[in-house]
């Protein structure tokens, strides 16, 4: 990466400035990520696994909700006190958590005073929308109030899409028509309103749909609130608020009349008693199943309630069913049978990004770019050519990732997210070396944490690598009160790796630094690391540090607290000595990580040290050499003295086809099949003897390597080497928008291939069978 201190950062240009600073709306661009687990990409039993964990969840939910809704209905025959039992049931919630909290089933988190408020107006909203259900029933007709609670899904769709920029697929719209208009004829009866009574119905069918989403919002978001947490926070709230409606009402006066006169017997109180702890239950299964599943899912699950209350009430209560009625429930309950995608986790987050990367699903590739330039182009096209999923560009680099992880269904958590920086790399293997090569190194590097802290040590506190970054021969910004930049682990290079001058200057550096542009993770992990850097940057933002602009910085500061806590885990490194670099007069000054911080520390961060997936061109770019390996060996020259021969690692050999993604757009030709790895100009660090899966150059430096031939003479014209990509919003950027000015110098210099002499009549069998027979190999 550049380091020149007097140009912003590509991620945080002055457009872009307030995508790195801190203190942002907390339900709006930063309350969007789900939480849920897993930490290798995702299989098909893995998918089927996770979706049947979700109907299960649909399931209890559903059931546990329709047991409640007849106890209050067998209740509320003898203690009408609608108020008071809603206090009730809040405040048995708020009980029951409470208790949990005891016995350590979770732990509160710190919250700041806007947080707060952020849970006070909820718990706002909560009653809110149960007093103006209430209130507009005196207005309106009980068929016209539940065909009007039945379009909740409708504006929960559209709170997503007018806040979020969610999009949804065409399958999910049409399986919630028939369950509207199911739900419609199902209570089909005398529909009749009063203006007022309308208005009212609206406002509360619009806060039911604000209500679901912002309870999504508060556990799967910045806040990350466990379901418990939430209902703990909220329940006291909400209980004084409906004791509160109660008094104001003139129920609460009854109540105490009620008491007074003897009423309130053994028996009633036990049925109350019951029915607060079933409401606890629900609750938490509500809360949890929201959290997994989805706002919209929860709203349609409530549609089908109406559906089947209306069933049981004519078979307990001989409530009278017409065939209208009966056609509805039929219709709402196929409605949501027909379609497989109606009760996915896919149903609330998936965006048509993601339905259209579906044969790519799994694996995804982000590119922060804050505009388009010759750089970014070179990336999409060498993505394209060597087929990586379709590039999502365009975003900023700390709080736009989150943002597409809020497109990403829970059940993508497991998938793995390489997220690149747009001016800076260009692709040279395909992403099966480099899915490979990252399971290889990540492995390799969670047994070398177990050889130095204990087998046992690092399964007690959770220690292990999944999230791997590119490396660095510097701490970028240079502050070394950073523990960024004393605290760093040692490079798994040799310590003569650059002969007798490794480690005495810039150049001969072994790199131990993290460096921001290149990171690979799954897509839950990752979530977690930026959350956790946002939040860095909210703690320790200086308005006059010449690096406060850095997303690097934040990210190697939320690496080193957590590189801090696994030295002094084990008691044995309390106090460690400083490197020599860090200067004396710098020593009594450093920074160490707050202890709240380092209860969150372990962040599974690692380096890619020997630059198998990652290769940083700054700094390194003359130990850097080029060769192909189309003869039996390769000498490549490490210096003016040194030479050795490599040959052509068996993964890049054995991973697929350079040029397979022109096969599939047309061009199957026996010249173009014929191309293998061998006949590419590879890059290779002449330390590490690695070949490049991904060159970082330097900005400056990306310019002298264009000559290489990353996607070689492309045959018969250019038009269809051709890659669209997504913006962060779901935009898609068609390829004449986003590069069609930079075409002449991407394909400057290539050319259609001469062409193949005829073969003789009697040579011709012998050639294809040849030909047939090096496509077997």
């Amino acid at each position: 990466m550049e380091r020149n201190d007097n140009e912003q950062h590509p991620a945080v240009l002055d457009d872009e400035k307030d995508d790195i600073e801190p203190n942002k709306p907390l339900l709006r661009d930063e309350e969007k990520m789900a939480d849920t687990e897993g930490q290798v990409p995702h299989r098909k039993q893995e998918q089927d696994a996770n979706r049947t964990r979700i109907l299960a969840y649909l399931g209890v939910y559903f059931l546990i909700n329709l047991s409640l809704t007849f106890y209050n209905k067998l209740v509320l025959g003898s203690f009408a006190f609608p108020w008071i039992l809603t206090a009730i049931h809040t405040g048995t919630s708020a009980l029951g958590c409470s208790i949990l909290l005891l016995l350590g089933h979770f732990q509160l988190s710190r919250l700041t005073l806007r947080e707060h408020f952020v849970l006070v107006t909820f718990s706002l909203l909560f009653t809110l929308n149960i007093a103006m259900s209430n209130v507009s029933l005196e207005m309106v007709s009980i068929p016209f109030h539940q065909v009007m609670r039945a379009t909740t899904p409708v504006f929960c769709i559209l709170i997503y899409r007018v806040l979020y920029a969610r999009t949804y697929a065409t399958a999910i719209y049409a399986s919630i028509v028939p369950v509207i208009v199911g739900v419609g004829l199902a209570t089909f009866g005398d529909y009749h309103f009063t203006a007022l009574g309308f208005t009212l119905t609206l406002s509360g069918v619009v806060l039911a749909a604000v209500k679901t989403v912002v309870t999504n919002r508060l556990m799967t978001g910045r806040l990350k609130l466990p379901a418990y947490e939430v209902l703990l926070r909220m329940g006291p709230l909400a209980a004084l608020q409906s004791l509160l409606y109660s008094v104001l009402t003139g129920e609460f006066s009854e109540f105490l009349a009620y008491v007074g006169q003897g009423q309130l017997d053994g028996g009633r109180l036990m049925a109350v008693a019951g029915n607060g702890i079933l409401a606890f239950v629900l609750n938490v299964a509500s809360f949890q199943t929201n959290k997994l599943a989805g706002a919209l899912s929860m709203t349609i699950c409530a549609n089908l309630k109406q559906c089947l209350t209306i069933v049981l009430g004519a078979a307990f209560w001989n409530i009278r069913m017409n065939a209208v009625n009966g056609a509805g429930i039929l219709l709402a309950l196929g409605g949501a049978a027909c379609s497989e995608k109606t009760f996915d986790v896919d149903i609330d987050v998936a965006s048509d990004i993601n339905q259209k990367t579906a044969n790519t699903r799994g694996f995804h590739l982000l590119t922060t770019a804050t505009g388009n330039d010759l750089n970014v182009c070179r990336l999409v096209l060498s993505a394209a050519v060597l087929s990586y999923p379709p590039n999502k560009t365009h975003l900023a680099k700390v709080r736009a990732p989150l943002r597409y992880f809020d497109t990403l269904p829970a059940s993508s958590d497991d998938d793995l997210v390489l997220i690149i920086d747009g001016y800076d790399v260009i692709f040279q293997l395909g992403p099966d070396v480099l899915l490979q090569r990252y399971h290889e190194v990540v492995k390799a590097s969670n047994a070398r944490l177990e050889e130095q802290f204990g087998a046992d040590h690092v399964k007690k506190i959770n220690m292990y690598n999944t999230i791997l970054f590119g490396p660095d021969v510097l701490c970028y910004p240079i502050d070394f009160r950073r523990p960024a930049c004393w605290i760093v682990p040692e490079s798994t290079l040799p310590r003569d790796a650059f002969g007798s001058e490794t480690d005495k200057d810039d150049e001969h550096t072994r790199p131990r630094w993290l460096n921001s542009g290149t990171v690979l993770g799954p897509v839950k992990d990752l979530r977690r690391l930026f959350l956790a850097t946002m939040d860095k940057v909210d703690k320790t933002w200086d308005p006059e540090f010449y690096g406060r602009n850095s997303d690097q910085m934040y990210l190697a500061d939320v690496w080193a607290d957590q590189e801090f806590v696994r030295m002094t885990s084990t008691g044995k490194n309390a106090t460690f000595p400083l490197p020599d670099a860090v200067p004396d007069d710098v020593k009594p000054n450093i920074f160490t990580p707050e202890p709240e911080d380092r209860r969150k520390a372990e962040q599974h961060v690692g380096i890619d040290y020997e630059s198998r997936m990652f290769q940083t061109v700054a700094l390194f770019y003359d130990i850097l050499q080029w060769a192909t390996f189309d003869r039996p060996r390769t000498f490549v020259t490490k210096d003016e003295i040194h030479q050795f021969s490599l040959k052509l690692p068996k993964d890049v050999e054995q991973s697929k086809a350079p040029y397979r993604a022109l096969n599939k757009w047309g061009w199957g030709n026996a010249w173009l099949k014929r191309k293998t790895w061998k006949d590419v100009s590879l890059g290779i660090n002449t330390v590490t003897k690695k070949h490049l899966l991904k060159a970082e150059p330097d900005r400056g430096v990306i310019t002298t390597i264009e000559g290489i031939n990353w996607v070689p003479y492309l045959p018969y014209g250019k038009q269809s080497a051709r890659e669209d990509a997504w913006a962060d919003q779901g935009e898609l950027l068609k390829w004449d928008g986003l590069c069609g000015e930079h075409e002449h110098a991407l394909y400057k210099g290539w050319r259609q291939p001469p062409p193949e002499p005829e073969p003789e009549p009697e040579q011709e069998v012998k050639q294809e069978e040849n030909v047939e027979e090096k496509e077997e190999q």
